[in-house]
């Protein structure tokens, strides 16, 4: 096999060691992530792996920053919304139809007037087997405009005249925000609700999540330094940092990835992240 040289991951709560053969020196390797040629409208373990990786650089490119609340009228850090949106019509939908019907209206709206650029979005089925949606985004946008729109794209669809003939209106609640700025706890409670295992086991064509461009690239990585050794070797004796050994990586558990970069690191892995 040769000379294995050590590489380092960033990820948003994390760094990740791992090596790689010699002959992949001089250039920046990534983790291979495999590939799937078909849908099959179920969450596969390697579908979680490439939603997961979405969800990761979706933190990593989304900053904490102070927003005010045009509803409340309050300020408040704001860096993740995870919306959810839900089928008012009980007339059971395929998960094509509601993608072009529903999700895709909401989206472009969302991209053209509110400025949503980064998003992952996950489809599933209630235990009612309609479909409702999650989406992460780090576009704060105000909750009537996520239900005004959201309802506009159901009332198109012909989904609401059962509603509207019932309540006289149509305007349903079928939508909930709830709003993150810790790290950590966007990681894990978005990919508790987006990565459950016990969902979708009815096969369905086409794809159940998909995300903005930006966030199918890899994860920054490059060879490790002398110094990073020395700093992670640092953080982890004086309980900093934890470290995690598995069979084919380290995973050092940090709050700060960033914090183990030199500034030439850091600004190659600002490039990389906001491209």
């Amino acid at each position: 096999m040769g000379i294995v040289v050590p590489y380092f991951q960033i990820r948003a709560n994390a760094i990740i060691l791992y090596g790689q053969p010699e002959r992949h020196y001089g250039r920046r390797y990534q983790l291979p992530m495999p590939k799937l040629s078909t849908y099959s409208g179920k969450v596969t373990t390697h579908a979680q792996k490439r939603l997961m990786k979405a969800l990761d650089l979706l933190v990593q490119r989304s900053p904490t920053r102070r927003i005010h609340n045009t509803v409340t009228g309050t300020d408040h850090y704001f860096k993740l919304n995870f919306i959810t949106l839900t089928v008012a019509n009980k007339k059971n939908m395929a998960m094509q139809d509601g993608h072009r019907l529903l999700l895709a209206p909401w989206l472009r709206y969302m991209r053209r007037k509110q400025g949503m650029k980064d998003y992952v979005w996950k489809g599933e089925y209630q235990k009612r087997k309609q479909i409702h949606y999650h989406v992460a985004t780090n576009c704060y946008i105000p909750w009537p405009t996520v239900r005004w729109q959201w309802n506009q794209s159901q009332r198109r669809a012909g989904l609401l005249n059962e509603f509207a003939q019932k309540h006289r209106h149509c305007d349903p609640p079928g939508t909930d925000i709830h709003g993150m700025h810790n790290v950590q706890d966007c990681l894990s409670y978005i990919a508790k609700e987006m990565c459950k295992t016990k969902q979708n086991q009815i096969t369905t064509k086409g794809k159940i999540w998909d995300c903005n461009r930006e966030l199918k690239r890899d994860r920054y990585s490059d060879i490790i330094t002398t110094r990073m050794e020395d700093l992670i070797e640092d953080a982890v004796q004086h309980g900093f940092a934890d470290r995690e050994v598995r069979e084919h990586c380290t995973i050092i558990h940090t709050d700060n990835p960033l914090a183990f970069l030199t500034q030439k690191e850091k600004a190659q892995y600002q490039q990389h992240i906001t491209a």
